[in-house]
């Protein structure tokens, strides 16, 4: 077992348990490592979450109800990315409170993902417009917003505060969290597949093989959360159950803890490729948002190009006079006449 940094003190003040207590952040090669793989997630998610908002706001096809979660999740890590740069501007206690927050908005939404799909599939697969309506997911994107903040934020000046809830209250929201999306894709899958030529009845083929292609790819990406996150919450509730075996004071953290972070945090930089690659209308709509910018510089610069022309056309037609002589030229009249 790899040797733990231990931060507990003989008085009651714990420093916090942040990277420079372990080997990496002893190390300068270890820091340059790790800062430039921290970089690089930071740029993957804020140019790849960029992207995907944007097509959503510009691309009309894109404004669908299912897809609002979806943008919701995409702003979500794209404030993660965000918040990675300016870790050292904000503090590790502040740093770590803000992606708090961001881990347990980015649960919800998957979880509000899941429900969502459960009614449409499994519920009320008829009535479904009348249930969900775009004004009713607005308003629980922001209480998944509200909530995490303003819970979390209060404390980011408290180190024992910060520190027990990142590795106690959080690794439990995110367990329970996924317990229950877990149950709810197993039945939504379980319909699909038991009730395919019913739910094809009710729906066109087109609609049908959407709506199966939608809730394929909502698997994918809990999928991928399940992946990067669980190691990180097991990490989490190691450390907490060993300083409680232990008798001390103050937590500790490890080389594998930030990790399991940086996977973690690599999520939001795999979610944009999981919307371009299979959701639908997605790949065709990032297309879209390039071609346009190429026709509007392609239409910019023939235009230029066409400016250009008339004025050296304009030119010759100055050097050239072709009135005959004793003729007032038309072109140029002459302020004497």
């Amino acid at each position: 077992m790899e040797k733990m940094e231990n931060i507990s003190s003989n008085d009651t003040s714990c420093k916090y348990p942040d990277i420079f207590t372990t080997v990496i952040g002893q190390s300068t090669i270890g820091m340059i490592i790790f800062s430039s793989v921290m970089l690089t997630i930071c740029a993957v998610a804020i140019a790849g979450n960029t992207l995907v908002l944007l097509a959503f706001v510009k691309i009309g096809k894109l404004r669908r109800t299912r897809n609002m979660f979806i943008c919701n999740l995409s702003i979500c890590d794209l404030v993660t990315g965000l918040a990675i740069c300016t870790r050292t501007i904000l503090g590790e206690a502040a740093s770590d409170a803000l992606n708090i927050s961001l881990v347990a908005i980015s649960w919800l939404t998957i979880l509000g993902i899941a429900v969502d799909r459960f009614i449409i599939i499994v519920a009320a697969p008829t009535t479904y417009q009348q249930i969900v309506s775009p004004r009713g997911i607005v308003i629980t994107c922001v209480c998944f917003w509200i909530v995490p903040l303003s819970t979390t934020l209060p404390f980011s000046n408290d180190v024992d505060n910060v520190t027990l809830i990142l590795f106690n209250v959080l690794p439990s929201l995110t367990m329970t969290v996924l317990v229950f999306i877990m149950i709810l894709y197993a039945i939504i899958l379980y319909k699909i597949r038991r009730h395919e030529k019913r739910l094809r009845d009710i729906k066109s083929s087109r609609q049908f093989r959407e709506t199966r292609a939608v809730a394929k790819a909502f698997t994918l990406i809990l999928g991928v959360a399940i992946i990067v996150t669980v190691p990180w919450a097991v990490e989490a509730f190691r450390i907490s159950l060993q300083m409680r075996r232990s008798g001390q004071p103050c937590y500790y953290t490890s080389v594998t803890f930030f990790i399991f972070s940086c996977v973690g945090l690599m999520n939001s930089a795999i979610n944009p490729f999981i919307y371009w690659r299979k959701m639908p209308g997605f790949k065709s709509g990032i297309r879209s948002l390039f071609r346009g910018c190429c026709e509007k510089d392609s239409l910019s610069s023939s235009h230029m190009s066409s400016i250009t022309t008339n004025k050296k056309d304009e030119n010759k037609v100055k050097d050239i006079d072709p009135s005959p002589a004793g003729t007032v030229s038309h072109s140029c009249p002459d302020s004497s006449v």
